[in-house]
């Protein structure tokens, strides 16, 4: 747990570090244009007070020859001088790339280039070609850039010559270091605000992680009532943290649910072997002290003894069933095909036919329903089922009914008898294993409590219903509906 809050810290400050170097990067470059910006206006100023003055002494050879030598020497020092105020450099070039005019080198950080190559520069010649044109050489990142500006000279509408006006960019100012220091400043408050809160943050988030891994671990070892703790906006939709407690919650309730039911189905399980167990126990020992040798008495403990047996066969068998066909829906699910519903309801009837005629009950079979979908042979079982079990309850000269009928989107398959019928308290735990309307009923008819138990599995696997209609002394009716 320590590694995932670790890492989710980490991660969380490394996002918010790299976030602040681009925004410091960028802010950079953003102060690093605009002094550039500034720079340039300041030199197009510059550039255009020479062409003003130089203009109308210069020609397209040079100055002009009326010009004297003492006045172009009080020319180059005015400019010196104004050049040196302002911390430029200012050349007047002539139309044949010969520099006439020089203020003076900057220092060789910024003015590398000899007089001759700077007349061949890509702006000398698109001023010379009139055109006002700038270029910056170096980094503007730091302060090694230099740029330079040239503006054509025209004299009557004709280029004579140009101005080149040449200045280091100074980024870091004292005004701009301090900017950046306050800036820096503000951006280590930051950072240390986003370090104190990812770390809240952090432990806020591997606190209900840390609750669901300790629940798991209690989950596997065996502790069946452990629960994730929902936050509590978890009671409302939440995030996909929330949503995996409560699945938790939901997979450790089902589990529980299961556990239970594995408890009180062993519980059952073993009652239910225990009474024939015990009648055969009872009987053999019986018969082993002597009572085999009397007439009377052998033959009725040797019936108990074969009576049990069969019971306990009926019990295995059901048992065998259940457990098969939750093994086969869980695994595969069911084998889902195109079953011709007479000839369903006819096999089911005939199977268990037998049983009717020994009780002198009559078996109508009704099916207006041509197909249906689903597995043919565990519904035929679930038919098989409802109608042994109408046939045990059913008294002689009376009639069951096995009906299929297309009921809306849903087959509906009806099994009707005229027997004792179910009293109203007993029809909602119809269909639990081991469940008897009345103890010892069922053991007197020869059912084993599965037979429901099953029949309902076998609807549910197919997506349906199973329920149970009944009136004392009329009848039941058992609906079982499967979607077409």
């Amino acid at each position: 747990m320590r590694g995932f809050r670790r890492t989710l810290f980490l991660s969380h400050l490394g996002l918010v570090a790299l976030a602040l170097l681009i925004l410091v990067v960028t802010l950079r470059g953003l102060v690093a244009r605009y002094f550039a910006e500034q720079l340039r206006d300041r030199l197009i100023t510059h550039a255009a007070y020479v062409r003003r003055t130089v203009g109308p002494i210069l020609t397209d050879e040079g100055f002009a020859e009326y010009l004297p030598k003492s006045e172009r020497r009080n020319i180059q020092r005015d400019f010196r001088l104004y050049a040196e105020r302002f911390g430029i450099r200012i050349r007047v070039i002539s139309l044949d790339t010969q520099v006439l005019l020089d203020t003076g080198p900057l220092p060789k950080a910024h003015e590398p280039l000899s007089p001759g190559l700077v007349s061949t520069r890509h702006e000398v010649l698109a001023a010379l070609g009139g055109e006002t044109n700038s270029e910056i050489r170096g980094s503007l990142l730091d302060n090694s850039s230099t740029m330079y500006l040239a503006m054509p000279v025209k004299r009557k509408g004709t280029i004579v010559g140009a101005v080149l006006a040449t200045s280091p960019i100074l980024n870091f100012t004292p005004a701009t270091l301090a900017f950046l220091r306050d800036f820096a400043l503000a951006i280590g408050g930051i950072l240390l605000m986003v370090v104190i809160l990812s770390g809240a943050l952090a432990q806020r988030l591997a606190r209900p992680v840390r609750q669901l891994e300790e629940a798991t671990r209690r989950l596997a070892a065996g502790d069946l009532s452990a629960r994730a703790r929902l936050r509590r906006r978890a009671m409302g939709r939440g995030d996909e943290l929330d949503r995996l407690m409560r699945e938790f919650n939901a997979m450790a309730e089902r589990l529980e649910t299961v556990d239970e039911e594995r408890r009180a189905f062993l519980a059952d399980v073993s009652h239910e072997l225990r009474t024939p167990l015990t009648a055969i126990k009872g009987s053999a020992e019986t018969l082993r002290d002597g009572a085999w040798q009397n007439p009377q008495f052998a033959p009725k403990f040797a019936g108990t003894i074969a009576e049990q047996s069969d019971r306990l066969i009926r019990l295995v068998g059901d048992l065998l069933q259940l457990a098969r066909l939750e093994s086969t829906v869980a695994e595969r699910g069911i084998m889902s095909t195109h079953i011709n519903a007479r000839e369903l309801c006819e096999r089911a009837a005939s199977a268990v036919r037998p049983i009717f005629d020994e009780k002198n009950v009559a078996l109508e079979v009704q099916c207006p329903l041509q197909t249906l979908r689903g597995d043919a042979d565990l519904l035929e079982q679930l038919l098989i089922n409802l109608l042994a079990n109408a046939a045990r309850h059913s008294p002689p000269e009376s009639t069951t009914t096995l009906r299929a009928i297309r009921d809306g989107d849903d087959a509906l398959l009806q099994v009707l008898d005229e027997g004792e019928g179910i009293a109203p308290e007993h029809l909602s735990r119809l269909g639990q294993r081991f469940y008897r309307v009345q103890e010892g009923r069922e053991r007197h008819t020869g059912g084993s409590g599965l037979g429901l138990a099953i029949c309902q599995r076998i609807a549910i696997a197919h997506g349906g219903t199973m329920e149970i209609e009944s009136e004392v002394g009329k009848g039941t009716v058992v609906n079982v509906r499967i979607p077409v």
